[in-house]
C-alpha cells in the first residue's frame, strides 16, 4: 500500500513537469509501465548526447523538490524507511541488520523500485546519504538494531581490543561473559567487524579457518575434556593429538607455538607442563554452535569409529589442497616432494588427487623450492644464510646427483636457496664417507662401491672448495683432493636415434627466448622449456638445431653449458615478427623455409662441436619429405660414436652482420 501510494504521488508530481523532463525521468526510473533505461540508451532513443540527458535528469529532480510537489511523497518515504532498509540490508537473526561500507550502492539502487529510488534522490541526493540519515554508523558499516546504538559501539570497541590483544580462537561462552551479551548480540557484533568470522564447535575465529586455529581448537578440546584439572607435558599432548587426528600431524615445536601464543586458552603450570583455561560448563552450552556444514558421511564414519565427544571434524568446506600442503611443510623446515605427496594423500582421505599437491607446490607463492624437489615455507626460509645453510634432507644419492649434473651443465651455485657453499662441503664429506660403501644400486653393471666412488669423484670435479666457509687449511686439503681425484663420470651419450619426436619451430622459439633471457643454454633448461621434465635426453634434439642455426655456440660435450651464438637476436626477431602476424611459426612456411635453407648452408661452414652433420641432414630430409623417421632410425649410428672432431675454425670463418638487439614483449 505504501509503494502504491508513493507511486501515485510521484506520478502526480511528474505530470506537472515539462514533457522532455518527464520523458527522461520516466525512462530513467521505469515509472508507470516503462522499463528502466540507462542514460546511454535514453540518449540514443532521443538522438542526443548523454551529457544532455544527465543535465535533464538533474533538472527534473530539482523541479520535483518544490515543496508543493515533494512534501506529500516525502511523508510517505519517511514511513517506508524500515521497509526500504530491510530490502537492502544484511540481516543478522534476532539482532538487527547492517549495510557494509564496501558495498556497491549503485547496485542497491537498481534493486529498489524506480519510484523509491527517485524519491530518495529527491530527498537525500543519493542512496548512501539516505542510509547515513536513517542508520547508525560504525567504522565498517551502518546498522539498525534492537540494542541501543551506544551499547553496540561500546561492546564493539571492547571486542576489537580483546581480539587485537590475543590470537583466535575464543570460547563463545568466554566472550559472552566478558562482553555481557547474549549469543544473537555476539553474532551482531562479529558481523560489524571488518574481518569475516565464524563459529566452530563452540569457538569463534576468522574465516576461512587456518591450520593454527584448527589445531588450537582441537588442543583446547583435548585438554578441556581429558585433563580439566591437571597439567600435562607437551610430548603427551602431541602423542594424544596425533593418535586422535589422522588428517594432521602435530610436532612439539608447533604445539609449543600454539600453547604460548594463546594465553587466554592455555597456561604453563610447571616448566614444560601445560593446563587449560576455561571449563566444560563454559563450553558445553555452545558446543553445537557451528557455522560449518560438515560432511555427513565423514561424521557418520567418526561415530562408527567411536570418536570421543570432543573430537572436532576438520571443516573440509574451508580447507583447500594448498592448506594441507602448508600444514605438512610447517611440521619441519624442509620436505621432499615425494614425502609431501604421500602425506597429502593420507591426510586428505581421498578428497584430493596427487596433482592437487603438485599444483599447490607450484602455484602457492608462500611455498619455496629450496632444492630440486625439496620445498619449504618461504617465511621460514627468509633468514636462510646463503653461504652457511645446509640440510641433511639433501644428503642422498639422488639429490647429490641432481647437484652434480646441474653444476656440470653450467647452473650457478645459487640456483636454489639450499645450493650453498656449505651444502657443497657437506655433500663432499658425505660422499667421501660413502665412497667405500657397497650400498646402492650401482650403475651400468658397476657395484654399489664403484658407483659411490664415481659419484664422489664427479662431485669433486664440479665443486669449488675455495668458496667454502672453512679455514684455509681445510680448503687447501680439499683443493688437493680435487686436483688428484676429480673426474666426471656421469656423462651420457646423445640418445639415438634423434628425431623420434617432432621439434617444431615454436619449440625452437621457446627455447631460444629462454636462452636469451638466461644468457646461456644447457640441456637442463632446454628440457624444462620443452616441458620434458628436468633431465630429459630429448633436450639434445633442440640443442642440435640451435647450434645449426648459430643461436648457441657448440661445446665439446652436449651436457655442458652453451653460450649465446651470433644469430640469436636476428632469429628471435624474425620469429617474433611472424608470431605477431600469424600467431605461430612453422617449418614449412616462408620463415621456416628461411631457417631450413640457413641450416643446410651452415652444415659445412660452421663449427658443430659435438653435433654430427648427418643429424642435421636427416632432420631437413624428414621435413622436406625426402626421408622418413624410420629410414633415419635405420641408418642412425650406434650409441658408441667416436667423438666428432671440431672443424678447423679457419675453414669455417665467415663474416656475420651484428644482429639488431631484440626486446621481446614477454
Amino acid at each position: 500500500m505504501e509503494k502504491n501510494s508513493l507511486r501515485e504521488l510521484i506520478n502526480r508530481a511528474i505530470d506537472t513537469l515539462p514533457v522532455d523532463l518527464k520523458t527522461v525521468l520516466v525512462s530513467r526510473y521505469g515509472l508507470g509501465d516503462s522499463a528502466r533505461q540507462s542514460i546511454g540508451r535514453i540518449a540514443k532513443l532521443l538522438n542526443t548526447k548523454t551529457s544532455h540527458i544527465v543535465n535533464m535528469e538533474i533538472k527534473g529532480i530539482r523541479s520535483l523538490r518544490r515543496p508543493a510537489l515533494c512534501l506529500p511523497f516525502f511523508a510517505v518515504l519517511d514511513q517506508m524507511v524500515p521497509t526500504i532498509w530491510n530490502e537492502i540490508s544484511e540481516k543478522i537473526p534476532e539482532a538487527g541488520s547492517l549495510i557494509r561500507k564496501r558495498n556497491n550502492f549503485d547496485m542497491f539502487a537498481e534493486i529498489l523500485p524506480g519510484e523509491i529510488d527517485l524519491a530518495i534522490k529527491c530527498r537525500n541526493n543519493s542512496l548512501q546519504r539516505w542510509i547515513e540519515c536513517n542508520a547508525f554508523e560504525f567504522e565498517t558499516a551502518w546498522f539498525r538494531s534492537k540494542y541501543p546504538p551506544e551499547t553496540v559501539i561500546e561492546r564493539l570497541h571492547q571486542l576489537t581490543g580483546f581480539w587485537n590483544r590475543t590470537e583466535s580462537p575464543f570460547l563463545i561462552g568466554h566472550l559472552i561473559c566478558q562482553l555481557k551479551v547474549d549469543l544473537p548480540f555476539l553474532r551482531f557484533l562479529l558481523a560489524l567487524r571488518p574481518l569475516s568470522t565464524g563459529f566452530y564447535g563452540g569457538y569463534v575465529a576468522e574465516r576461512p579457518i587456518m591450520a593454527p586455529v584448527l589445531r588450537a581448537i582441537r588442543l583446547h578440546l583435548l585438554l578441556l575434556y581429558q585433563y580439566p584439572d591437571s597439567s600435562v607435558s607437551v610430548a603427551d599432548i602431541v602423542r594424544n593429538y596425533n593418535n586422535l587426528y589422522h588428517d594432521d600431524q602435530l610436532t612439539d615445536r608447533l604445539a609449543e607455538i600454539i600453547l604460548r601464543t594463546r594465553p587466554h586458552l592455555f597456561v604453563e603450570a610447571d616448566e614444560g607442563r601445560w593446563s587449560v583455561l576455561g571449563s566444560v560448563r563454559e563450553h558445553s552450552p555452545y558446543s553445537e554452535v557451528d557455522d560449518v556444514v560438515h560432511d555427513d558421511e565423514a561424521v557418520h564414519e567418526d561415530m562408527e569409529r567411536k570418536k570421543p565427544a570432543f573430537f572436532y571434524q576438520r571443516p573440509w568446506s574451508e580447507t583447500t589442497a594448498s592448506d594441507i600442503v602448508r600444514e605438512i611443510l610447517e611440521e619441519r623446515r624442509f620436505f621432499k616432494r615425494k614425502s609431501i605427496v604421500k602425506a597429502f594423500l593420507e591426510r586428505s582421505e581421498g578428497r584430493y588427487e596427487s596433482v592437487s599437491a603438485d599444483a599447490a607446490l607450484t602455484m602457492n607463492d608462500d611455498i619455496l623450492e629450496v632444492a630440486p624437489r625439496v620445498y619449504g615455507i618461504r617465511s621460514n626460509c627468509n633468514d636462510m644464510d646463503p653461504v652457511h645453510a645446509w640440510s641433511e634432507v639433501l644428503l642422498t644419492t639422488k639429490f647429490c646427483k641432481f647437484f652434480i649434473v646441474d653444476r656440470y651443465a653450467g647452473e650457478p651455485l645459487n640456483t636454489y636457496p639450499l645450493w650453498t657453499p656449505n651444502m657443497e662441503q657437506q655433500w663432499c664429506i658425505w660422499a667421501e664417507r660413502n665412497s667405500d660403501s657397497n650400498l646402492g644400486i650401482g650403475l651400468k653393471g658397476d657395484s654399489g662401491r664403484a658407483f659411490n666412488r664415481r659419484l664422489f669423484e664427479s662431485l669433486l670435479f664440479v665443486s669449488e672448495p675455495e668458496h667454502w666457509p672453512v679455514p684455509d687449511s681445510i680448503k687447501s686439503m680439499w683443493l688437493f683432493r680435487k686436483k688428484v681425484l676429480s673426474a666426471y663420470h656421469l656423462k651420457r651419450p646423445v640418445q639415438y636415434p634423434l628425431w623420434r619426436r617432432n621439434i617444431s619451430l615454436q619449440d625452437i622459439f621457446s627455447v631460444a627466448a629462454a636462452t636469451k633471457r638466461l644468457g646461456y643454454a644447457n640441456w637442463v633448461k632446454t628440457s624444462q622449456s620443452l616441458g620434458l621434465g628436468r633431465h630429459s635426453l630429448h633436450a639434445a634434439d633442440a640443442l642440435v638445431l640451435l647450434i645449426a642455426l648459430e643461436m648457441i655456440l657448440p661445446t665439446d660435450d652436449w651436457q655442458k653449458k652453451h653460450q649465446i651464438g651470433p644469430q640469436i637476436d636476428a632469429s628471435l626477431s624474425l620469429m617474433a615478427e611472424e608470431i605477431r602476424k600469424k600467431g605461430f611459426v612453422h617449418w614449412m612456411d616462408e620463415t621456416g623455409a628461411y631457417f631450413r635453407n640457413r641450416m643446410r648452408e651452415n652444415i659445412d661452414q660452421i663449427q658443430l662441436g659435438w653435433v654430427c652433420a648427418d643429424w642435421i641432414r636427416d632432420f631437413l630430409d624428414i621435413l622436406e619429405g625426402n626421408n622418413t623417421p624410420k629410414q633415419a632410425v635405420e641408418k642412425a649410428p650406434s650409441q658408441n660414436l667416436e667423438r666428432v672432431l671440431i672443424k678447423d675454425s679457419a675453414n669455417s670463418a665467415h663474416p656475420t652482420q651484428k644482429p639488431e638487439q631484440l626486446t621481446l614483449p614477454f
